[in-house]
């Protein structure tokens, strides 16, 4: 118990208040007396005064999860969604309204009822679907009877605009293809930009074109997502059933992108009837479906010194280098129609007449009725078969350059042509050019051994069709 005053002042104060306060548990009294000097002595009189009660505790109480969420940069078209928890933390239960969203990127789907029952909680996704880049804002108001009125949740996100690539690992042309072989190309479609981009399928286009496995670009039905940065891949494969040139092929890929789709066109062609395809690009190999054997000899090797068609070429050096394709009937051409072509770079002047494609057999004599084309010591290219070329078939053909040359015969008549044009006039090729036989390349098919018959240069696409003429007039020569 406390005074407020000293009892020393009485004797100058003739009425004195003091207030004692005394604590009592929780509530504290106030209690006054009065102190008034008289003639009788000294007067005391006082009151006591209850503290007042404290405040009623609040029984309404709601609590967010949090008070904002901030959505991942995304790609416009894409959609992310985020939740946020209602919580009744007081001890009453709670009237609840409808979420008020504003913000015309984001929408609601709330999971609380009307009522929220004390300790319990409840659940509302926010969904942001950009439909520009840029950044959007919004908010979700929870109104309810809670003491403390509504409760805001602040929203934000960010869109960017994404790009794509759609590129060929190696090429987009499948070159010419026989009949019934597969070629494959791979494509890499890949996210340039900072963004996913969503619903991404691909698609092919063209006859005997298809989609295989090691595709990951998905499909119509099956749509993938290709994060910022990443790519995906088309493999597609050219398996012709039929003599065609590809027309109208492609490889697509639809996305999200702001450039799709994107495309690539496919070029290729197929050969019925081929016997021998030898590009010469990384191996010296036989690409028909017949896959015949070829043997080099000497220093003969592929080349990408010099190229006319795809990325290599047969060299020789004119000094004991040549290559021999097995022996097959595909080479027996008998007395029927068939074609021998081939794309040639003679390096210099040669030393002699020097073959270039040569059917005649070893040991049989130079007089065999077999097709041979050769380059002249005097740069002419010239058909030669059965101990003579027709005289009609020789052409002047520059070195150190490209030269397309091809022998058709079709329906008993003979034409050779360089680089698409024929040279001369027709040759009346009655001959049986036998049921089989093997081919040299850049060397002498009688006598292999003979220093003299040995080409100097490259030798490219080589291409032996039975049974077909190709050629009986001036055409474009092929170029893959």
């Amino acid at each position: 118990m406390t005074t407020h005053a000293s009892l020393k002042r009485l004797s100058q104060l003739s009425v004195l208040t003091c207030a004692l306060f005394a604590s009592i548990g929780q509530a504290q009294t106030t209690t006054e007396f009065h102190f008034k000097r008289s003639l009788k002595g000294l007067t005391v009189s006082g009151a006591a005064t209850p503290a007042p009660s404290p405040a009623p505790a609040t029984t309404l109480v709601a609590q967010l999860s949090s008070t904002s969420l901030v959505f991942d940069l995304m790609a416009v078209g894409q959609t992310q969604t985020k939740s946020v928890m209602l919580s009744n933390t007081g001890a009453e239960a709670l009237a609840l309204s409808a979420p008020v969203i504003s913000g015309s990127a984001f929408s609601a789907s709330s999971g609380c009822g009307q009522t929220l029952a004390v300790g319990a909680s409840c659940q509302t996704d926010i969904t942001f679907a950009p439909t520009a880049p840029g950044t959007a804002n919004g908010s979700v108001v929870f109104r309810s009877n809670a003491t403390a009125g509504p409760l805001t949740l602040e929203l934000s996100g960010s869109a960017g605009e994404s790009t794509a690539s759609l590129t060929a690992v190696t090429n987009t042309d499948f070159g010419t293809l026989a009949v019934g072989d597969v070629a494959t190309r791979t494509f890499t479609f890949t996210n340039t930009s900072t963004v996913p981009v969503i619903n991404v399928w691909s698609s092919i286009a063209g006859s005997g074109i298809t989609k295989t496995a090691g595709t990951t670009c998905g499909s119509f039905s099956n749509k993938v997502t290709v994060p910022a940065g990443a790519s995906c891949q088309v493999v597609v494969q050219y398996a012709p059933t039929a003599e065609a040139v590809l027309a109208s092929a492609s490889v697509t890929v639809t996305s999200s992108a702001s450039n799709s789709p994107t495309s690539l066109a496919l070029t290729g062609s197929a050969l019925a009837n081929l016997q021998l395809l030898l590009r010469a690009d990384s191996v010296l190999a036989d690409e028909s479906g017949y896959r015949l054997g070829v043997t080099a000899y000497g220093n003969a090797a592929v080349s990408s010194a010099q190229a006319r068609v795809g990325s290599g070429s047969l060299v020789v050096d004119g000094s004991g280098d040549y290559a021999v394709v097995a022996a097959s009937t595909g080479f027996g051409f008998g007395t029927g129609d068939f074609t021998i072509e081939a794309w040639v770079y003679a390096d210099g002047l040669q030393s002699s007449n020097a073959a270039v494609l040569d059917f005649r057999a070893s040991g049989g004599g130079s007089s065999q009725a077999r097709p041979t084309i050769f380059f002249s010591d005097n740069g002419q290219m010239r058909y030669f078969t059965a101990g003579g070329q027709p005289a009609s078939m020789v052409s002047s053909a520059a070195i150190n350059t490209w030269h397309h040359v091809a022998y058709s015969r079709a329906s008993g008549v003979g034409r050779f042509f360089l680089n698409g044009v024929q040279v001369g006039g027709n040759y009346s090729d009655t001959n049986n050019y036998g049921s089989s036989a093997d081919l040299v390349l850049g060397g002498v098919g009688d006598s292999r051994s003979w220093s003299g018959g040995y080409f100097k240069g490259y030798i490219d696409d080589v291409r032996v069709t039975k049974g077909v003429g190709r050629y009986v007039s001036g055409f474009t020569p092929p170029a893959n």
